[in-house]
């Protein structure tokens, strides 16, 4: 079949064939996984959510064959916006995807946006009970709180306004906005009673692109501040002694750290996967001559000076580094970027401090985990780990990225069992 041609500008894809009956299923997804390229995962990513409605398979294929500049998904924005306003808001995310390594892109602000309002004309159009909130968050110099953006999400099937449910707290990813915790989590628990809190916090969606505030350590302040806003106005739908977490891609760090250090009790913590260290994250990428010495040494001027001319001749690896510098304040350093993430985003020492059951997701194509992982998994005293595979599960990257609904099942029958949604 033609449409199975996937016209990327990878390495990592090659045209599946014109026709798939010439190839076996093994074949074609070895091929969707070859290795680690962001084009492919984002492609898979996308994908994944349609099993939450965000996408739709024939679509997706259609704008993979005309990638340039973002164009096909930016069609597909209009063509879908009047009658799905949800798979439009994956577009959105998706248009603005490769535009993050400059935050004042007005394109990728207009994406940010896109992706607000077609989720709240989702909302709208579906009749869910969903609210769009924003938290506030610590003085910015005497003049007042900034604020997260995110929503607040009521359990399917509660009989009063006064009916508590155990509410699960999304922590968000490294590139991921709050919108898309919906279709990556958020939708399959609201169905099965939870409540949910979707976040964008600092560094994350709206809240990097508008409010400018860029990721941060010590992130267990944004569980203080959710749990605080629940609290002031959820408080006869929650309880602070009902509350669980779901961290996926960089969240996996991100809950890891609420949970090793919230003075707040959790019921459970759920992470896709499970990341406790940065360190050694230099062995990720290619480096000019001189340019590790000069790292090492702390010579962070004198290392972009030679670093970011060499980052010109491969834009990819540009990208995933620029684009994180600039999640973190240092669009024009991604030195001080790299040794911001090697030596302050840490967990280790913590992870005997969690005290709730903690589960997790490993799979054999994951790409993401940093080494030490599975030995850092004895630290934490209640730990269940499930392990996806391409076999088994049809996991081909990223968040077992392709084998959504197995993900979910796995991953909430285990949370019903350790934090049942019904109090």
């Amino acid at each position: 079949m033609d449409w199975i041609k996937f016209k990327i500008k990878s390495l990592a894809i090659q045209k599946a064939g014109n026709n798939l009956g010439k190839k076996s299923a093994a074949d074609f997804l070895s091929q969707m996984q070859v290795s680690y390229d962001p084009t492919a995962h984002q492609i898979l990513r996308t994908l994944s959510s349609i099993v939450s409605g965000a996408a739709d398979f024939g679509e997706v294929l259609v704008a993979t064959t005309k990638f340039a500049d973002n164009i096909p998904f930016d069609e597909l924005i209009v063509r879908c916006a009047a009658s799905a306003y949800l798979r439009a808001c994956e577009y959105h995310r998706q248009s603005g995807f490769f535009l993050r390594e400059n935050l004042d892109d007005p394109r990728g602000l207009e994406a940010m946006k896109g992706v607000q309002k077609c989720f709240r004309d989702h909302i709208s159009k579906a009749g869910l009970d969903i609210q769009p909130i924003e938290i506030p968050f610590e003085e910015e110099n005497g003049r007042g709180k900034k604020f997260l953006f995110g929503y607040f999400a009521r359990g399917a099937g509660a009989t009063s306004p006064e009916e508590v449910r155990t509410t699960i707290i999304f922590p968000g990813g490294y590139d991921g906005c709050a919108e898309e915790s919906w279709s990556s989590g958020g939708a399959q628990a609201v169905a099965r009673g939870y409540n949910v809190i979707l976040l964008d916090g600092p560094g994350q969606g709206a809240t990097l692109f508008f409010n400018r505030m860029y990721m941060r350590a010590d992130y267990d302040k944004v569980l203080d501040a959710s749990i605080a806003w629940l609290a002031r106005n959820k408080a006869k739908e929650t309880s602070i002694n009902h509350l669980a977490v779901l961290g996926r891609s960089f969240g996996g760090f991100l809950g890891a750290q609420m949970a090793a250090k919230t003075q707040i009790p959790l019921l459970a913590v759920a992470l896709d996967p499970l990341q406790v260290d940065f360190a050694g994250a230099e062995k990720r990428f290619p480096f000019p001559p001189g340019a590790l010495k000069l790292f090492k040494d702390e010579k962070f001027d004198e290392m972009d000076k030679i670093w970011l001319p060499a980052l010109k001749e491969m834009p990819l690896v540009r990208f995933q580094i620029m684009s994180r510098a600039a999640v973190h304040g240092f669009s024009a350093s991604p030195s001080l970027w790299l040794h911001s993430i090697m030596n302050e985003f840490s967990c280790v020492d913590d992870l005997e401090n969690i005290s709730c059951p903690v589960w997790t997701a490993m799979g054999e194509n994951e790409k993401i985990s940093m080494p030490g992982v599975e030995e850092n998994c004895a630290k934490i005293k209640d730990l269940t780990i499930h392990r996806f595979s391409q076999a088994a599960d049809g996991a081909l990257g990223h968040c077992q990225a392709g084998a959504s609904a197995r993900f979910f099942e796995a991953m909430y029958n285990w949370m019903e069992e350790k934090a049942p949604a019904r109090v």
